[in-house]
Parts: C-alpha cells; structure tokens; sequence
C-alpha cells in the first residue's frame, strides 16, 4: 500500500457488528476504502446499508473458500451497484494507488485470509 496509507481489519459480519464499525468510521478523519466479503449465509444488503455512509469506497472480494463466500456480483448488487470487484484482497491491495485507510471486513474466514498474508515474508 501507498506510504501513510493504514490497513485496518475486523471480524464484523452481521448488522450488529456493522453498527460499531459505523460508529469508528465516524470518528476517523479522512476517507476509508472499505474490502468487503462475506459468507453466502449473512445479511450482506443490511451490512451494507449501514456502512454504505461512511465509506469513501467499498471493494467486494470474495473468500478462497468460495462454495461459501457470496459472489462478488452479489455484493455489488447488495451495495446499491456501489461496491466495484476486487475480486479478492489481493487484488484490491493493488487498487490502492493513494493513501488511504483500509478497513478489511465482513468475515472472519476473511479476516483469516488477511492474518495469513501478514504472515508471509516480503520479498
């Protein structure tokens, strides 16, 4: 990511959950690009409606599990056409062309996804 850009990440991935992340995006200055993918099972179009105000732009990715992950296409339609496709975290990273905050939600097998990147080595 662009030098003074922030990777945040969080397991929030039902309405409840999307509320408090609402209420630390509020706080925050500055725009936040928002990574979202979650499992076919969740709320995804109510996890949105929530978020959708405070995000400057919202990247749908979807999970490697995918027989579980919702498609992308379905939470771009779920955002109001809003979201654009990642596909996945990997490639959305490389959407970020200028500082930013990045907040990784809607998943805690996503949120794995994101734990096991950290891990690798740079290089």
């Amino acid at each position: 990511m662009p030098e003074g850009s922030q990777l945040w990440l969080d397991g929030a991935h039902n309405p409840g959950g999307a509320e408090v992340l609402a209420v630390q995006l509020a706080a925050w200055d500055g725009p936040t690009t928002l990574f979202v993918g979650m499992k076919q099972s969740k709320d995804v179009a109510e996890f949105l409606r929530i978020l959708l105000p405070h995000a400057a732009r919202i990247i749908a990715v979807q999970e490697k599990d995918q027989h579980l992950a919702l498609p992308v296409p379905e939470i771009i339609a779920a955002s109001g056409g809003v979201a654009v496709p990642g596909p996945d975290v990997y490639s959305a990273l490389a959407q970020i062309t200028a500082p930013t905050r990045v907040l990784i939600c809607g998943s805690l097998y996503l949120a794995g996804e994101v734990l096991k990147l950290d891990a690798l080595p740079v290089g």
